[in-house]
């Protein structure tokens, strides 16, 4: 059984596949070889993708209907090793479909697995690769993408076709943001008037140096007071 996107129930069996609508759980639209492009009425698996559609294993190879085109893939059309579809499983990160298919009932007996993108299918079979049977009637996708078959009687097999897992960064303290100075706007100068330039005062003269009085004369001698003289020498 699987859900689709819009809530249908697809339910397959041995007699066609049934689909139920939302809700409904009384009525059901049965989808065999007679109504339909179904290769086999023998429904071993069904599986909804994101895009509406239903993958559908069937004992006659695989089908997808997208609730307007049935698109058939079997040997003769893909080259898978088996033309009996017991699983179908999904990637969920891209996907990609892989089919567990076996062959049992013609010698050589035949089965492996075989995955399809879309475009290109990929098969491995115990020839071609390290399975270890070839009567493959189950498979998984795990959490890393890889795909894991179980051969029904032989062990368990890990097919590595995932992507390496990214290991998880350690969270580191984020650095704290040097704040950024807004720069505040300049202001505009007001002109002013321009003062007028001052005139350098020219140096002050140096007073002149005031000549000292000058030396009088011995003035000459008064002819008077000479006489003077001699007429008290006289009269001594």
């Amino acid at each position: 059984m699987s859900v689709d996107t819009e809530n249908n129930l697809w339910v397959g069996s041995e007699y066609g596949l049934r689909k139920f609508a939302a809700g409904n759980n009384s009525t059901f639209t049965l989808y065999d070889t007679s109504n339909s492009p179904l290769p086999s009425p023998y429904i071993l698996d069904v599986e909804a993708d994101t895009s509406g559609g239903i993958w559908i294993g069937t004992s006659a190879g695989l089908v997808r209907f997208d609730r307007t085109n049935w698109m058939i893939y079997n040997q003769a059309n893909t080259g898978m090793p088996g033309r009996i579809v017991y699983d179908v499983a999904r990637r969920p990160s891209d996907g990609l479909i892989a089919i567990a298919n076996n062959q049992r009932e013609t010698f050589p007996y035949t089965g492996g697995v075989s995955t399809f993108d879309g475009t290109t299918w990929r098969h491995y079979t115990p020839n071609n690769s390290p399975l270890t049977h070839w009567q493959v009637v189950t498979v998984e996708f795990d959490a890393d993408g890889n795909l894991w078959a179980s051969p029904l009687s032989e062990d368990m097999v890990q097919i590595m076709i995932g992507n390496t897992p990214t290991p998880t960064p350690t969270p580191t303290a984020s650095p704290t943001a040097t704040p950024t100075v807004t720069p505040s706007a300049t202001p505009t100068a007001t002109p002013t008037a321009t003062p007028r330039a001052t005139a350098t005062p020219r140096p002050s003269a140096s007073p002149r140096s005031r000549p000292g009085p000058r030396p009088r004369a011995t003035p000459p001698p008064r002819p008077w007071l000479y006489r003077l003289e001699q007429c008290s020498r006289q009269t001594n």
